[in-house]
């Protein structure tokens, strides 16, 4: 069944994780002086003194740190991968993950890793959605192909923006919360692992239109997580990035990095770039060898982050976290420092958005693996490292989210129907039916605690056209699904 998410009135609770409590610590980098400001570099023995330079600007540093260390080459192949195109993956989707071989399904279809603002939702060559699912504040989720090119309106859309097309992810003032938090987002499918990936973003805070405009708050107010890298083996993103108030011009907005990787219990901050205009295209490119392992295990992990064509990070060491379940990466708008709905709109254009995976290099061939050379400076971004957060909420651990596997109809007459769901964990539910999504006035309960509901409707119109909502609920966790049925023209 498809769920119909277009109508505000179509509400589902769900979540995967939430961002809670921040290290304070940031230590183990040296810095490496761009011509803007100070960017972070990867760990290297003796140099570890140089992070006592928080937001302070450097005059020169050692001519060694200048070069970029190098990625490693993928170590597993994939069809999908190519060096200058978004990866694909393809069926049979098999990742090594700690020495268990696990089959991500892809139920059939290609799945391109592509959401820029010039590639529709449903790519138009297999008929099937490109993202996992779309997740939107004011409960919100559409699943895997019932994903469609209108997406979620008004949350997660394609827009056009100063004549470009994009991808828009909003919360939109005043929405509600979903699972105790303010979001939006759009997932993809699982990333490989063991590989050289690389993203390539430009994306812009805000829109100065009269209803996109980005409201500047006090720093560390209302943070906004914009990206990740997620995987199910904990509660924290391995890599994410926040958007919020410059702490050091409230005019402007910084973008902080933080990491949860290898054995780490919680994230910690990685650095910091101040700077950052509203209602501007900001390039982003992470760069990065995904590989759990520490160094002295023989991983390979690495990554590089440059921000306005500027290298402003670049940290040797894991880049995922321990556990057998694999990555896969979003675009959000997640308020995680709010409970309540909250009162001004957050918005992101993507121009671009594309993960590609460099494919392993043949033989008799160069090396493909790549490094970003640091690029001229670009005046819009004072790049800073921070060991100090201030906000640091606790850790939550989440609870199972409810979510309907299923729905379906039996016994269809002329004026009755049955209708029938199945849920992922055991939950109540509620039916609500009516002649449109509107209007859904009438209303059965289910109070069984099960994975298996059915409920009979009685007394409807003969060959009519009839919408109805189920919502489940287990504990604090709730989700809803929209479909309809029609009955019989008369009696069987």
């Amino acid at each position: 069944m498809r769920i119909k998410a277009q109508d505000n009135q179509s509400k589902q609770k769900y979540t995967k994780f939430k961002v809670g409590k921040f290290l304070t610590q940031c230590t183990f980098y040296t810095l490496l002086v761009l011509p803007g400001g100070i960017g972070l570099l990867g760990y290297q023995k003796g140099a570890s003194n140089l992070i006592n330079q928080t937001n302070k600007q450097v005059s020169q540093a050692p001519a060694s740190l200048a070069s970029p260390l190098k990625m490693a080459d993928s170590e597993v192949s994939y069809s999908g991968a190519t060096a200058n195109s978004a990866f694909v993956a393809v069926e049979p989707y098999v990742m090594n993950l700690q020495g268990a071989s696990v089959k991500i399904p892809l139920w059939g279809a290609p799945r391109k890793f592509d959401f820029s603002g010039n590639v529709p939702f449903v790519d138009p060559a297999t008929g099937k959605a490109n993202s996992q699912d779309i997740e939107a504040s004011d409960n919100i989720k559409i699943i895997g192909d019932d994903v469609t090119n209108a997406g979620v309106p008004g949350r997660v859309t394609k827009q056009t923006l100063n004549g470009n097309p994009v991808t828009m992810i909003r919360y939109n003032a005043g929405d509600d919360i979903t699972n105790d938090k303010c979001r939006s987002q759009l997932n993809s499918y699982p990333i490989p692992v063991r590989t050289h990936v690389r993203w390539d973003f430009e994306v812009a805070f805000g829109n100065a239109d009269g209803v996109n405009d980005w409201k500047l708050t006090k720093p560390w107010e209302s943070p906004v997580l914009f990206w990740q890298m997620h995987s199910l083996n904990q509660n924290f993103p391995p890599l994410a990035a926040n958007v919020d108030t410059d702490a050091n011009d409230p005019t402007k907005l910084m973008i902080t990095f933080f990491q949860t990787v290898g054995s780490q219990a919680a994230p910690a901050e990685i650095g910091r770039v101040n700077g950052i205009l509203r209602n501007t295209m900001v390039p982003i490119v992470i760069e990065a060898f995904l590989d759990e392992r520490s160094t002295a295990e023989g991983g390979k992990g690495l990554l590089q982050i440059s921000v306005n064509n500027q290298r402003v990070l670049e940290k040797a060491g894991p880049t995922l976290a321990l556990g057998k379940n694999p990555p896969w990466w979003a675009m959000d708008m997640y308020l995680w420092n709010e409970s309540e709905p909250y009162p001004y709109t957050r918005a992101s254009f993507w121009k671009t958005a594309r993960m590609t995976v460099l494919p392993v290099p043949k033989a008799t061939s160069t090396p493909s693996s790549t490094v970003v050379a640091a690029a001229p400076a670009v005046t819009q971004a004072n790049v800073t490292v921070s060991a100090v957060r201030p906000v640091t909420p606790p850790p939550v651990v989440l609870p199972t989210p409810v979510s309907i596997t299923s729905t379906y109809v039996t016994d269809v007459l002329s004026t009755g129907v049955t209708l029938n769901w199945t849920t992922n964990i055991p939950s109540t539910g509620v039916v609500y039916s009516g002649l449109s999504v509107d209007n859904l006035g009438s209303q059965i309960s289910d109070s069984n605690l099960s994975t298996k509901h059915s409920v009979k409707i009685s007394g409807l119109k003969r060959r009519t056209t009839y919408f109805y909502k189920v919502s489940a609920k287990n504990g604090s966790t709730s989700a809803l699904s929209v479909s309809s049925f029609n009955t019989w023209r008369r009696s069987q």
